[in-house]
């Protein structure tokens, strides 16, 4: 063996380019931002910071700069937005759907005096309630979120009342004008007429007040349950503890935006609200013009460095820069690029004149994708630099940086005279990369065919003009048909599940394992005894042709989901069976025939002559079964026209069949067979008005869990549900 053969092989760039991606997912690799903080990178995008220095924390909408929702706007925990139409003191909440906010019924307008919000000015959320500071009525008005149905009016003590310490700041009776929570539930109402800030627990119960607050305008509270109080006329913010002991006084955003938690709408100045950066809304829920955006600021400009970026090849040519996101009107960003063979220090790349920075190109006004070339010279590491600017309202949003490399051009093909002057062969490789761009389009789509047919990548939308879509067309390939109006995820799992089922199809464990699938329900499994195992020896399946070498400790049975009626014939057998009440000979009942004097009523039996009592086991319970699905599925008229489709269509065509629907119900002599009707579920607690059926499945009696209207536990004893004596229950 020579020893030219013992030398490594050499590295060669490979056919096609790679790629490194910059993104929250992947990190975006910043080495360097300037200024500092300049740049928000956000859990999918990476944009211009606000510009905190232009917001005043004493704004009409009492956001406090935009930090914190309007006095009359409250985002829930789970992400809904709700807010306080002022001039009609109607609760509106945002429709994403709509895209508008939607008025919700019974909680202001005209209607039932009790229900009526008159003049209110802002809401909170506390504990699953929506609180309302109805000014006008000198009260707190506490609604449902579940159902909006009111559940108390709050109103502070009396100046008379006994409550009231003797050095109280009450002296007149309350207005409340703002209102604000923490994270244990307590409520804070600022009082105009007093000067003071009421203390509330979260059902309702007056802890305390503190007053020399002065005229308050808007409460905020912080992660850290700190109260922020803004005051009238004031452009500061005086932040006092939950007892009402002044701990400082902030004069601008920054002091307090990082005390907050970041929100996934935008507030602007006047209180207007932005959500989802595409629907913006006047200060009482009115639809805005559509592509105005929010009036906040953002920083001027901000540069974005990377860190090195290896391609593990010498003198690398990086081929291009593909940005992914958005660019408004008004707004850029510039990419420039820096090359090397070896890796500098941070220090070393911030000291780097512009000069030597290799400027590519500047991308306005776009959305979706955008691309440049590569100018800087070869070299195995590269420094990105993004330059963003903004006109101040406007900000760009990156979701993905994608740095392609190497350069691989179509003047591989050409004749070798085209490569002779590295000046000219530079100029042929951008030259041909334009066309190379098309061509790398079409080999994607070879390359990626594979997800066409796998039922979990495969496309489920449907063709411009034509109504089908690949997963459809996919399915009929295993004699599946899919209906769309099942959903996406359903359909999926059935094409999934459809080749293994081919063989048994138009069977009943056939179209049993497809209703699973359908329902997204775990296949029958069995596990084994550990101990029983040996190591490195692995417990499954084994046909029943032989023997079991793991015996079943215990074994997860799906529910039967089908009821074949043959077995509801009920037989005499010799020896094993005796006559009763239970025993049946032949049909006389099963199709309840009319017998003279024996059963016949009027509206009660019927007049059957043909074939005859004796076959009726054999017609009636013959070729026909029943499915047993849950009632959501019949209460969904997609789901339910899906669902009739799959039994239409994968159903031996010789059998009939029935659905029923199963409620969380289990109700002798109506569905009462475990695991196929009856769902057995919790002791219902009451009744809820338009919603419950009386003598169904009704329950009169008191509040749940014995809770009475003062918010006491009331002494009770249930079976199943609170029986410890002595501690849940009294024994009277």
């Amino acid at each position: 063996m020579s020893s030219f053969a013992m030398l490594p092989k050499p590295l060669h760039p490979p056919h096609d380019p790679t790629s490194v991606d910059l993104n929250a997912h992947s990190g975006w690799r910043a080495q360097l931002v300037d200024p500092l903080q300049a740049l928000v990178f956000g859990d999918e995008t990476v944009t211009l910071a606000p510009d905190a220095t232009v917001r005043r924390l004493d704004e009409t909408s009492g956001s406090l700069g935009g930090i914190v929702p309007s006095r009359n706007m409250v985002v829930a925990s789970d992400g809904g937005i709700y807010l306080l139409d002022v001039q009609n003191g109607i609760v509106k909440r945002f429709d994403a759907c709509d895209c508008a906010f939607l008025d919700i019924p019974c909680t202001g307008g005209i209607g039932n005096s009790a229900r009526q919000v008159r003049d209110a000015h802002a809401i909170a959320i506390s504990r699953g309630n929506l609180l309302i500071c109805d000014t006008g009525n000198k009260r707190i008005s506490v609604f449902t979120l579940q159902e909006f149905a009111l559940r108390a009016h709050w109103r502070a003590p009396l100046p008379t009342s006994r409550l009231l310490p003797a050095d109280s700041p009450i002296v007149a009776e309350w207005q409340p004008v703002a209102i604000a929570t923490d994270a244990k539930g307590r409520v804070f109402v600022a009082d105009s007429a007093n000067g003071c800030v009421h203390r509330f627990s979260p059902n309702g119960r007056w802890l305390g007040v503190f007053g020399g607050v002065g005229d308050v305008a808007a409460l905020a509270v912080d992660c850290s349950g700190r109260l922020y109080v803004q005051l009238r006329a004031h452009s500061d913010v005086h932040i006092y503890d939950a007892l009402g002991q002044l701990l400082q006084v902030a004069g601008n955003v920054t002091d307090i935006a990082s005390n907050f938690a970041s929100m996934h709408v935008e507030i602007d100045a006047d209180g207007n609200v932005l959500v989802d950066d595409r629907c913006r809304f006047g200060v009482n829920g009115e639809t805005l013009s559509v592509g105005i955006r929010s009036q906040i600021s953002y920083v001027p400009s901000a540069r974005y460095v990377s860190a090195a970026l290896d391609s593990a090849f010498h003198r690398c040519q990086w081929h291009r820069v593909v940005l992914t996101g958005c660019v408004p009107s008004g707004a850029s960003v510039s990419v420039a690029t820096y090359s090397a063979e070896i890796e500098f220090d941070a220090d070393v790349i911030a000291a780097l004149p512009l000069e030597a920075w290799s400027q590519s190109a500047t991308a306005r006004a776009m959305a979706g994708e955008w691309d440049c070339l590569i100018r800087a010279p070869r070299g195995r590491f590269l420094w990105l630099q993004l330059n963003f600017a903004s006109g101040g309202l406007a900000t760009p949003c990156l979701e993905n940086i994608r740095v392609e490399f190497p350069r691989v051009s179509l003047r591989r093909y050409l004749p070798a005279v085209f490569g002779e002057d590295p000046s000219a062969s530079e100029f042929t490789d951008r030259f041909l990369a334009i066309i190379d761009t098309t061509f790398r389009s079409v080999e994607l789509q070879i390359d990626l065919q594979a997800r066409l047919f796998d039922p979990r990548t495969a496309p489920a939308q449907a063709l411009d003009g034509s109504g089908i879509d690949f997963l459809s067309w996919l399915g009929s390939w295993v004699g599946l048909s899919l209906d769309r109006h099942l959903p996406e995820g359903q359909r999926r799992r059935l094409l999934q599940a459809a080749p293994a089922l081919y063989q048994t199809r138009g069977t009943r464990t056939g179209l049993w394992r497809l209703l699973l699938a359908y329902l997204g329900l775990p296949s029958p499994t069995v596990e084994c005894d550990s101990a029983i195992l040996q190591p490195q020896r692995q417990c499954r399946n084994v046909p029943t042709t032989c023997a079991s070498a793991c015996p079943p400790v215990r074994a997860y049975d799906p529910p039967p989901l089908l009821l074949e009626h043959f077995q509801l014939r009920r037989w005499l057998f010799v020896g094993a069976a005796r006559l009763g009440d239970d025993a049946r000979l032949w049909g006389r009942r099963v199709v309840n025939r009319s017998a003279l004097n024996a059963n016949a009523q009027a509206d009660r039996t019927q007049l059957v002559t043909t074939p005859d009592p004796y076959h009726d086991p054999f017609r009636v319970y013959a070729s026909r079964f029943t499915v047993f699905v849950p009632a959501c599925i019949g209460q969904d008229s997609r789901q339910r026209k899906g669902f009739e489709q799959l039994l239409r269509t994968e159903s031996p065509a010789h059998a009939r069949y029935d659905i029923e629907y199963v409620q969380p119900r289990f109700r002798i002599g109506v569905q009462s067979m475990i695991g196929l009707d009856a769902v057995v579920g919790r002791y219902p607690a009451g009744v809820t008005v338009q919603r419950t059926t009386l003598g169904r499945d009704s329950v009169l009696g008191e509040r749940k869990d014995g809770i009475g209207s003062d918010g006491r536990v009331r002494p009770s004893l249930r079976i199943g549900s609170r029986s410890q004596v002595g501690t849940t229950t009294r024994l009277d």
